[in-house]
């Protein structure tokens, strides 16, 4: 039986900042050009050897209960980031921690709480528009391939095939990530469908650290409607399981109890199976599955047009070589069994309606659908000589792809940590800001130390000392930064050392917001366990 225990006061700040702490020493590890890989244990199989930052937080589970709450309250600035930039998690957790650790040190001798997160969510506000004001577009393909290198660690090969990725496919594409057959890592492209919809649980997931649903060679039943009781699947439903099948259920809704029974017999291993919401509404939904019965072979079917469900037979499937869904995207890869005999002609029909149609809206639309029916997707193999190798390998490829997709949007900005620095010089300015009052002052104080954090980190990563390596910085009035890979000062313009203006500008905002909401916290609520007493262990009497 478990209870509630509740603590306040600075013994429990104290616990709460040393979870803190050592999710961000951990995680803070693995940052720069030199920045150590850790070393994580799985359950099955060989440990998880990586440098991505969000998968070191995730990993991370304290056995003090005031200290885990403090891991999984840190372990949201990255996540947040990784979700929305899908790189940047290390120095968004770093930030985070330090914001926190020197806001508990104002709290603690006395200063308003509220007044400190007001400052830092005012100065936050203006960092923000001097980071997009320091922005510039990428130019060309070795500036993705800068980007790319920095974010895979140095690895000349993934920035190679990432750069050729995203040249072939465009920044909008889907690119995804196979294990190769080889030691080789090469790039090529495949039929592919895409939409941004997801599974209806996240317990659907195969991969619950990023919470992906991946199948290979799975079955497809397409149902225009709800599922509302499992009983009229039951026959299909026990034929895939006795014949070890996946299925992949596309529907509009589906019951509470329904998706319970759905999740429950997925999770003890009865049928591998999803159920994956439709897109659109109304007669744009009629079309996705008409879409997805092109390109996948399946009939749809509906109540509406009187299909009996119970009827559905396993050769009314459709049939998929690999499909990905997560909680708002799904991206299918056509089986080589799926000919272009149905896809093409629905193309045609689609351009000659293109034609005759006047609505801006609707041609957009059909649009949309022209370029999911032909687009390709992009597939990076990736080798390695071991399984450890490979998943460290894969970890930083999935960094690199999404750092350059993030400078392709938004541009790039002074990399190593040098720009925060200078950020950091520049908040003297801010300081004449009239919008900032009383003890707002020590927001702004605390936002002006820790922008130097992630320079100092990724030298001291690199085993130098982090304050003479910034007064260098400053001293040269912001014309020289560090580079860490060859442990040497260059020119602060070089464009082989940058960073995602995505990146910065959101794992900044998601560590003022991460650490604004532990400052304001008084009380901190836990579960621990009760044990029970001898006479309840014997059932009440000897």
């Amino acid at each position: 039986m478990r209870k509630n225990e509740i603590y306040s006061g600075l013994e429990m700040k104290k616990k709460l900042l040393a979870g803190i702490m050592k999710v961000s020493d951990a995680v803070s590890s693995t940052l720069g050009a030199r920045g150590r890989t850790v070393m994580i244990e799985q359950e099955f199989g060989v440990p998880h050897i990586t440098k991505d930052g969000v998968t070191v937080a995730k990993s991370i589970h304290l056995k003090e209960p005031i200290e885990n709450v403090g891991a999984k309250l840190i372990r949201q600035a990255s996540e947040m980031t990784n979700r929305e930039a899908g790189d940047g998690t290390t120095t968004s957790t770093l930030l985070a921690s330090e914001m926190i650790k020197e806001g508990m040190k104002f709290v603690a001798s006395g200063v308003d709480p509220n007044a400190i997160r007001r400052g830092i969510e005012k100065v936050t506000v203006n960092i923000i528009e001097d980071i997009k004001a320091e922005s510039r577009e990428i130019k060309d393909s070795d500036e993705i391939m800068n980007v790319a290198l920095i974010s895979s660690n140095g690895d000349q090969v993934i920035s190679r095939v990432v750069t050729e990725a995203l040249d072939k496919v465009g920044k909008d594409g889907i690119i995804m990530v196979e294990n190769s057959s080889d030691d080789r890592t090469y790039f090529e492209t495949h039929e592919g469908y895409n939409f941004d919809k997801g599974f209806f649980s996240p317990f659907f997931s195969t991969d619950m650290t990023k919470y992906e649903c991946v199948m290979e060679g799975a079955n497809v039943l397409l149902i225009n409607g709800e599922i509302s009781e499992v009983q009229t699947l039951a026959p299909l439903l026990s034929e895939c399981a006795q014949k070890g099948k996946k299925l992949i259920i596309f529907t509009d809704n589906v019951g509470n109890e329904t998706l319970q029974i759905f999740v429950q017999n997925k999770m003890r291993g009865v049928i591998s199976c999803c159920l994956v919401k439709n897109d659109g509404y109304g007669q744009s939904r009629l079309d996705f599955l008409e879409d997805m019965s092109a390109v996948t072979g399946a009939r749809v079917f509906s109540k509406d047009m009187g299909d009996d469900f119970s009827k559905i037979q396993m050769k009314d499937l459709g049939f998929v070589k690999k499909i990905i869904v997560d909680r708002d995207k799904t991206t299918i890869l056509r089986h080589e069994s799926v000919d272009d005999s149905k896809v093409r002609p629905r193309i045609e029909a689609l351009k000659n309606k293109l034609t005759t149609t006047e609505s801006a809206f609707e041609k957009k639309k059909i649009e949309e659908r022209i370029a999911k029916l032909q687009g390709g997707i992009g597939v990076i193999y990736v080798g390695a000589v071991t399984e450890a190798e490979l998943k460290e390998r894969k970890d930083r490829l999935d960094d690199a792809i999404n750092a350059t997709r993030s400078a392709v949007q938004e541009g790039i900005v002074c990399g190593g940590g040098a720009f925060l620095l200078k950020l950091s010089e520049l908040m003297n300015e801010y300081n004449k800001d009239e919008n900032i009052e009383g003890d707002e002052i020590y927001g702004f104080k605390i936002l002006k130390k820790v922008l130097q954090a992630p320079l100092k980190k990724i030298v001291e990563n690199s085993g130098r000392s982090g304050d003479v390596i910034a007064s260098k910085i400053i001293d040269s009035d912001f014309t020289l930064k560090y580079d860490a890979r060859n442990d040497v000062m260059v020119a602060y313009d070089d464009p082989k050392i940058v960073d995602p203006t995505k990146v910065v500008r959101l794992a900044l905002t998601h560590a003022s917001s991460t650490a604004c909401l532990i400052l304001t916290s008084d009380y901190c609520v836990v579960f621990e366990e009760e044990f029970p007493d001898m006479m309840e262990r014997s059932g009440g009497g000897l």
